[in-house]
C-alpha cells in the first residue's frame, strides 16, 4: 500500500474530517515535491531526517511567504504522518517561522448585520444565523447532525471541528422554532432514505466499524441534508450528504451585492463579527476563546483590534480638535 494511502486510512481512523484528509494529504505532496528538488530524485518519507522536514517548513516561509496558519497546518501533517503513520518521534524542531502579518477579520457592524440577515429566507437564513448566533465556521454549521440539538439544554454542540475539537455552544432562543420546524422537513427526507434502504450517512471509521447500523439512525442524521444522493468519496457508497459550501456562498455573494456592501463578506465574516459582537457586550476573552474552539489565547486576542475601533471609547482627535483647540488658546490667555 502506498504510503499516501496508509496515511488517509490513518486519518479516517482517527475520524478526521475529509477537509482535513485532503489538507493533509496536500501538505504531504507538497512535501515529497520539495524533497523531489532538493535531491534530484523521490525519497520515502521515513529515508528522509528532521533537518528535510525543517527545511521544508523553513523554504514555506522563507520561500513561498505563507502565512503563519499555512505553516502549522504543514507542520500538523507532517507530524501527523511520522508519529501516526510512520511511528517516528520527530522531537523539538528549528525552522524559520512565517511571520507574514495576519490580516484582520472583516466584521459587520451591528446594524449590517441586521440588514444582511434580512436578505435570507428557508435554509439559508437557519444556516446564517447559526453561523452568526453561535460563531460557527459553514463547515462546522454544515456538519450539524440532529443529535447535536439539544433543544431542553438549549446548546449546540460541535464536533471535530477544526482541530478535532469538540465544545457545547448556547443555541439562540430566537431561533429555536425554527430549528424545530426544520428537524420536521429533515425528517421526512431521512423516512424516504429509510424506506428505500439506502446507506447510512458518513460515519467517523471508528464508529462505523464499531456500529455500522449507526448511521442508519435518525439522531446521526444531517440537519442540512442535500437534496440528493451522491457517491461518498472515501468508501465510494452511494449515499446521502450534508449540503455542499457553494449554494450558501452564492446566495451570500448575491445577498451582499443587492446592499451594495463594499466589505469582502464571505461565510467565516459571521464567525469574525460573532467573536467581536461577543466582545463588544463584555464577554472576556478567555470565554470567547473557549466559544471559538481556538488553541491559543493569541488567536482569540486578534479580535481585540477589531473593537478598539468599533467601541466608541477611541476619539479620533480630528473630532476633538477645535475643542482642544480651544482649551490651548484659553490655558495660554491664563497665562499672558
Amino acid at each position: 500500500m502506498k504510503l499516501e494511502e496508509q496515511m488517509r486510512r490513518m486519518i479516517r481512523q482517527k475520524g478526521h474530517a475529509y477537509n482535513t484528509e485532503k489538507a493533509y494529504v496536500q501538505k504531504y505532496n507538497q512535501f515529497i515535491q520539495f524533497v523531489k528538488l532538493k535531491y534530484g530524485e523521490y525519497r520515502h518519507p521515513a529515508d528522509l531526517g528532521k533537518s528535510d522536514i525543517q527545511d521544508f517548513l523553513t523554504h514555506l516561509a522563507t520561500d513561498r511567504n505563507v502565512a503563519n496558519e499555512t505553516q502549522r497546518g504543514a507542520l500538523s501533517a507532517l507530524k501527523f504522518l511520522y508519529t501516526q503513520v510512520l511511528e517516528k518521534d520527530l522531537g523539538l524542531l528549528d525552522f524559520a517561522p512565517a511571520d507574514k502579518p495576519r490580516k484582520l477579520p472583516v466584521v459587520l457592524t451591528f446594524n449590517e448585520t441586521s440588514e444582511l440577515l434580512k436578505q435570507f429566507s428557508g435554509t439559508a437564513q437557519i444556516q446564517s444565523e447559526l453561523m452568526y448566533g453561535c460563531g460557527l465556521r459553514i463547515s462546522d454549521c454544515l456538519r450539524l447532525r440532529v443529535k447535536d440539538l439539544d433543544f431542553n439544554g438549549n446548546t449546540v454542540q460541535i464536533n471535530d471541528s477544526k482541530g478535532s475539537k469538540n465544545r457545547l455552544l448556547m443555541m439562540p432562543r430566537s431561533i429555536k422554532s425554527a430549528l424545530e420546524e426544520r428537524l420536521k422537513e429533515v425528517r421526512y427526507l431521512y423516512e424516504q432514505d429509510r424506506a428505500k434502504d439506502v446507506p447510512g450517512v458518513w460515519m467517523p471509521t471508528a464508529l462505523d466499524e464499531k456500529a455500522p447500523s449507526w448511521g442508519k439512525q435518525w439522531g446521526w442524521f444531517w440537519v442540512f441534508p442535500a437534496t440528493k444522493l451522491s457517491i461518498d468519496p472515501r468508501g465510494g457508497e452511494t449515499r446521502r450528504h450534508h449540503i455542499g459550501r457553494d449554494p450558501y456562498a452564492k446566495r451570500l455573494s448575491a445577498a451582499r451585492r443587492r446592499l451594495m456592501m463594499a466589505k469582502e463578506v464571505v461565510p467565516h465574516t459571521w464567525r469574525h463579527t460573532f467573536a467581536t459582537h461577543m466582545l463588544l457586550q463584555g464577554c472576556d476573552l478567555r470565554t470567547l476563546q473557549r466559544l471559538l474552539g481556538h488553541s491559543s489565547i493569541k488567536t482569540t486576542e486578534i479580535y481585540l483590534h477589531v473593537i478598539e475601533a468599533m467601541s466608541g471609547d477611541l476619539v479620533s482627535p480630528l473630532d476633538r480638535l477645535e475643542h482642544f483647540a480651544k482649551t490651548e488658546s484659553k490655558r495660554e490667555e491664563s497665562t499672558v
